[in-house]
Order: structure tokens, then sequence, then C-alpha cells
């Protein structure tokens, strides 16, 4: 499911509209006299990971954001009361008597979300696409565990109401409101029992996808009924994990090419060092095209409309290092376009050499060179319909040595946001957006005096040359990941460096781009730097060559409910996201990570800091990472790896669990469920160790609390499928539905000094490559394999 505020994921097509048209004239003054013509329906799905409803307005009157009061503005107000308790409402407090219940104004163009009552600060998010004179669509996304709640059970109940306010000017109450079941009683929202009531059904066993079901019911006041679905849950094929990407991936040896397949390989340098098997282990799917003579190409069939492409991508070094530049032709034929346009590429941002250790060194005469691709992306400018062919070919004009394709993303890019009501433009205090002009006060001082509201970006490239200074709650928008982009060109600091204290900021729909070129763990040069404060949201960004995507920690206190959501995070010299100092109950969901440095996703609960609680990482894509694993949890309480992909590991783990660093124990339940791990685990070029594709690891302390592994898809590790490490007790592992095929090695693995218990249940084993079980500690293993 991608946030987008359009409603255009086949699953929202399996359910009906609800209509939302009883008007109370019980608010403002117009009593629905000058928006005579607003209406509004609404439908909702769920899945494990919360309860999503869209929300389409018919409202041709003018649209007015109220940031502070979003009521008091056009906007939607979700009322739900989770344990159906339809408990009353204390006036003398102003909350909800049940805990549980809430109640959430969100403006129309979502860029302002508030929690009213119990002042729990419970993090929604939400997008909105919005026709001026038409009206709205709005998309919310609910998640259970911001609610501090788990998923619904069949036969549970939930009450639930959606309402629309109707308002057409600053200054004045809104207008009308109108709702789905309140039939005009006043203040209703300090009513629950006069909210609906949805069911969440079992699931639907004969239906292609096994989708189960939600249908709303009603009290006895209320005739109106609702279909909520649920996105299909993990199957045997695991259709459902990973993100909801917007763009269609090509392989480049799929395609129809003239230049050299390279591949398949999973070596790194340390058993050789060609450069071919080198670039091989670091291709998706670990094949790769190479165009070495002109006129060689790799030609892709378009099976969808797209204006855009992504290339990944090796050309070599420079002789001394640091990189070189060249281009690449992109041709493109189909109905009714036909014409080619130069690739900007760059050997900048990659190429190491030597022992393996960072900072990295930079000289090819050292020998065993790692971390080889980068990408380059661009506009079309026009649409390129599907069965159209888009030819990557060393013309006469591109200069490299040679040119190595490893996969095309192309995506139908929508056109840029507009300016949301309200908000404020950088280009209002001297930004010029033009990727020349040093815009880093302009906007530092736009920042400085939103006091609170939106702080928006026009499509076009700003240049930083020091990081922009976040200290207190503000929203940063930006035209569309494609249109606006900040760029930062002083590598040593962040793009974005936080001190919110408890505050929450938002960021979205932008680009952040650094110009790191090597690793310096004394410098915060991360496209996000430091604390997160409270309830921050971070949604449709892309991150790429800085050193981290975001390191959330080192701020005054911990980071509560951070939601990072439909984010691309790449290339980079280290982790995609990494959640520590006691960073808890936060998320990060339906995000594609490739090419990172470190860890793709990370929690470090670092020792002498409370533990990391409650993050759940789910429904992500993990590509490539070149250096550590897709995850890795360095200690902490009750968090959650989930619904996620991760594929073609260099040289570690597909998910790692550890006691390392100095970090806290494991305490609770630790849950890794429904991942598909593909070509995961390798060997480790510092010190030639193998690591498995799931590996649980007594490093520095024997494992506490459980691990529950249920229901992955290990396919094809480089080595074992599960492996347990020492030299400390590796207990914990409760695994049960998971299925491994074709391991390199062995199924299971447990290595020389290990000791512990771990326990197994239904578990499938395809074609080892040396057998099931290898125990060559003192752990009991029980149950199969």
């Amino acid at each position: 499911m991608a946030l987008n505020g359009v409603l255009n994921e086949p699953v929202w097509g399996e359910t009906a509209f609800t209509a939302i048209t009883n008007n109370d004239c019980n608010y403002g003054t117009g009593c629905g006299a000058t928006d005579t013509g607003a209406s509004a329906q609404f439908k909702a799905i769920w899945n494990s990971t919360g309860l999503w409803i869209g929300v389409v307005v018919n409202d041709p009157g003018t649209l007015y954001a109220d940031t502070a009061a979003p009521w008091n503005g056009t906007a939607v107000e979700i009322f739900l009361d989770v344990n159906n308790t339809k408990a009353g409402y204390n006036a003398g407090t102003g909350d909800y008597d049940e805990p549980n219940t809430y109640q959430f104004g969100i403006t129309y163009n979502a860029n302002s979300i508030l929690e009213y009552h119990n002042a729990t600060a419970r993090t929604i998010m939400a997008a909105s696409a919005v026709t001026q004179g038409t009206g709205y669509t709005m998309e919310i996304e609910i998640p259970w565990a911001n609610l501090g709640v788990t998923e619904p059970t069949a036969g549970s109940l939930s009450g639930l109401d959606v309402a629309v306010d109707v308002a057409n000017a600053a200054g004045t109450a809104r207008d009308h409101q109108i709702a789905a079941y309140n039939a005009g009683f006043n203040a209703f929202d300090q009513a629950p029992a006069e909210w609906g009531t949805v069911a969440y059904l079992a699931c639907n066993s004969d239906t292609a996808t096994d989708t189960p079901v939600v249908t709303a019911t009603s009290t006895a006041t209320i005739t109106q009924t609702s279909t909520i679905t649920q996105t299909p849950t993990i199957t045997p094929t695991r259709a459902a994990a990973g993100a909801t990407l917007p763009y269609t991936e090509y392989q480049a040896e799929a395609a129809n090419y003239t230049g050299t397949l390279i591949g398949p390989s999973s070596t790194m340098w340390m058993n050789g060092g060609n450069l071919n098997t080198e670039i091989a282990a670091e291709s998706s799917g670990r094949e790769a095209v190479e165009l070495t003579n002109q006129g060689q190409y790799v030609r892709f069939t378009t099976t969808n409309q797209c204006n855009s492409i992504v290339v990944r991508y090796v050309i070599p070094d420079a002789p001394g290092g640091g990189g070189i530049t060249a281009t690449l032709t992109c041709a493109v034929n189909g109905t009714g376009v036909n014409f080619s346009q130069e690739l900007n590429m760059s050997s900048a941002y990659s190429w190491d050499y030597g022992n393996f250790g960072y900072p990295y060194d930079k000289n090819p005469g050292d020998g065993n060179a790692f971390h080889l691709y980068d990408e380059t992306h661009a506009l079309f400018g026009q649409e390129v319909p599907a069965g159209s062919t888009i030819t990557l070919q060393k013309g006469p004009n591109d200069t490299a040595g040679y040119y190595v394709v490893d996969l095309v993303d192309l995506e139908d890019v929508a056109a840029p946001l507009a300016q949301p009501g309200g908000s404020v433009s950088v280009m209002s205090y001297g930004a010029a957006g033009n990727g020349t002009t040093d815009d880093t006060n302009a906007i530092q001082n736009c920042i400085n005096n939103a006091n609170g509201g939106v702080v928006w970006f026009p499509q076009g490239t700003y240049l930083l040359s020091n990081n922009i200074s976040l200290n207190a709650a503000v929203t940063l928008r930006g035209a569309g990941m494609w249109y606006s982009t900040l760029h930062e060109t002083n590598a040593n600091v962040a793009v974005l460096n936080l001190n919110l204290n408890n505050a929450s900021i938002t960021v979205s729909d932008m680009s952040l781009r650094g110009e790191v070129t090597n690793r310096n763990d004394n410098l915060p040069d991360s496209g996000l730097n430091n604390f997160g404060g409270t309830n921050s949201l971070v949604q449709n960004v892309w991150i790429e060559h800085t050193k981290c995507g975001w390191w959330v920690g080192g701020g005054p206190s911990i980071t509560n409910g951070l939601m990072i959501t439909g984010c691309r995070i790449r290339d980079t010299y280290a982790d995609g996201v990494n959640f520590n100092l006691g960073d808890s109950n936060c998320t990060v969901t339906n995000c594609e990570f490739r090419n990172t440095g470190d860890d793709a996703m990370a929690g470090w609960s670092q020792g002498g800091n409370p533990p990391n609680t409650g993050d759940t990482y789910s429904y992500n894509t993990v590509q490539n990472p070149w250096r550590a694993d897709c995850f890795a949890l360095n200690g902490g309480n009750n968090n959650v790896i989930e619904n996620n992909t991760c594929s073609d590991t260099l040289n570690q783990s597909g998910i790692l669990m550890e006691t390392g660093f100095g970090s806290n124990n494991f305490g609770g339940n630790t849950v890794i469920q429904n991942n598909v791990l593909t070509n995961a685990g390798a060997q480790y070029a510092g010190n030639n160790s193998q690591y498995g594709a799931i590996q649980l690891w007594g490093n520095q302390l024997g494992l506490t609390g459980t691990f529950t592994i249920a229901n992955n898809l290990i396919q094809s590790p480089t080595y074992m499928g599960v492996e347990f490490l020492g030299p400390n007790d590796a207990s914990g592992g409760v695994f049960s539905g998971n299925t491994i095929n074709n391991a390199g090695t062995y199924a299971v693995q447990v290595e020389p000094g290990t000791s512990g218990t771990a326990t197994f249940s239904t578990t499938t084993v395809n074609n080892p490559g040396q057998g099931n079980v290898l125990n060559s500690g003192t752990m009991t293993l029980s149950g199969d394999p």
C-alpha cells in the first residue's frame, strides 16, 4: 500500500463506499446554506499493520485549511473506538473514559493532523489529492502499533465514524459538518455511543488471495453499512511481502542485450579479486550485463506506461581514484514516441579498496575493489506507452571504458504537487531553487519564522552549504521527490539536523542529496541526523549519497512514535535507518532501500540507555546492501520485523539478532515473521566468516527474551538458512512455519562453542547443499528439521 492520497491500489476496489450525508447544522452560522453541494463517501481496509480509510469529498466551494484547529476549516475527522466499549466522555477532564478511543482531525490537504481528547499524541498518517472547485480525495493510515493495541482478531469489533467539515473562508467557524453514522446529534465527538460499529470477519478461504473481510455493522439507530477488506496477508507464495512501489523494475539479464552477461557470483575480493566476479556479487540477482564496445546495448520492453528512468550501473574509477563522469545513451521508441537522451553517470560516489575498514581506502593501487554500483535517474519529459522499447547503448559520445547495467526502474511520475493552502514558500524568503545559488540562509530563515506551520519547497534544486536546523515543530513539504531537491554540497554535515526535544516535525515529498564519498563516523553527514522528537513523520522522501539515511538519536531525550513511510534510501555509506539510544514505538514501513553501506534498517539499543522498545519494520523492500545486513537488531524489547523482502546481501545476514557493540540485551518477544529472504547471507570480507540468512548471535552477552521466527521464506541462502553463533548462549529461538529452499550449506547450523536451546516446528526444507542440520556446538535443537 502506498500512502499517496489516491485510492488506486486494487484492494481499494474490493469494497464499496459508504455515504457521508447526515448534515449536522449545529456548527457555524451557515448550516449548509453557503456550500450545499458538499457530499462525501468513505471506505476502509485493514491489514496486520493498521486500519486504512479512504475518503472522497465532493466540495465545489473554496477549500480552507486551519492547521491549528482542523475542524474550523475544510477537514476530515475520524472517530475510532478500538475496543468498541462505547464508553462516555468526561467533560471535566476533556478526555474519553476509554483510553483506546480517539478523535483525529486532518486538514483537507493533509498538512496538519491533530488528535483531540486523551492527549496521547498517537501518530497517524494521511495524504490527499486536491482539485480546487471539485474537492479532494484523502487516504489515511492508522497503525495499530501507534494506538498501543494489537491487530484485531476475527469477530472483534471497533466503533468507527467518519465526518467531513465544510468551510469556505479563514477566520470563521466551519459552515457545517456531515457524518457517516451520526444522525444530527450535536457534539457527537463527545458521544462514542453514537458512532457506528465495524466487525472484523474471518478470512474468506474461497477467494484466490485468501483475503480477510471486515463488514461494518451499526447500532440500533444506524442503518448505513460499509465494507472493510483487509489487504492480502502472507500466503505460501509471500506475494504480500515488501513495499508497494510505484515503479516497475526490469533486470538487465532478462532483457534483450548484445553485451556480455556477468555472473552469477556471490564472491567478494577475498577469493581472488576478479573484478567481474565482484561486480556480479554486488548485482541484483547476482547477474548483470556489461557493455564494452560501441553499439552494444541492453533493450527493455515496457509493460506499463512510464515517463522516467532509474539506472543502476557501474563505470570505471579514475586511474588514481576519485571517480570519472560519463554519459550513456538512452533511446526510446514506441507508439507516438521516438527520442534519445544522454544519462549522466559518475563513479565518484563508489569504488573503495583495501581492507574493508573505514574511513575507506580510495587508492586503486591497493586492490580489492568493492562498493562499485551507483544510480542515475531522469525524467523523459513525455509519456512512454506500454509496449515501447527503452535501449541503453554505448554510443559514440559515451566515453567510459565499460558500462555495467544491473537494472532499471521505470515509473510514471505524477505531476508536481501544488502549494498547500496556508503554507509559506521558501521563495518568499529569497530562495532561488536553481541548483547554483546558495539557498541555505533563505531556507533557514523561512523555517525559523514558520511558527510551526508548513514550509513549501516549489519545484527546484536548493543548494545548501550547511545543514538546515529543525529546532521546533514544523512541516517541510515539497512538490514531490522527483521535483523538489535539497542538495547538500558540504559533505561534512547533515542535510537536515534536528534538535526537537518533544516536538514533532513532518518532512515529505522531496529528495535529500548529499555529496558523501567516504565514511567517517565522527561526522553527522546523513540525510537526517539526530533526535526525532515525538510522533514525527517522514513520508515520500528520497535520500541518496549521504552516510546514513537517518541516524535517529543523539538528542536530549528518546525519539518516540516516529513514522518513516514511502521513502527511498539508496547509495549510502552506512545505515539506511538506525534507531538507537532508546528510540521506541517507531515504524519504518513501505520503504525501499538499495545499496546501503551498512544495515538497511537497524535497531541499536545502546547500553546505558533505555532499551529500544516496540519498534516495527514492516512491508519494506531491501536490495543489495554492500556491507552488513538487511535488518539488524542489537538488543531491545518487543521489536518486530515483518512482511519485508531482503535480497542479495554481499557479506552478512539477511536478518541478524545479536548482543554487540555494547548493546542492551533482548527482552520480551522479538517477532520476525512473514519475510522473504533471497540470496541472503554471505562471507564477510573482513575475516572470512560465513553468515546465515537469519542469524542469532550471542556475541557479547548470552541472548535473553524470546524470538518468534515464523512463516519466513528463505530462498537460496548463500550458506546456511538459520545460524546460531556464540561464544555466548544463543537461546530463545521459537521457529514455526518457515521454509528454507536451496541452502548453500545447511538449513540450520550451530557454530562450534555455541550453547543454548531453540525449537522448530512445521519447518519445510528443500534441497539443502549439505544437509538439514549441522550442530557443531552444544545447543539443544528440538522439533524439526
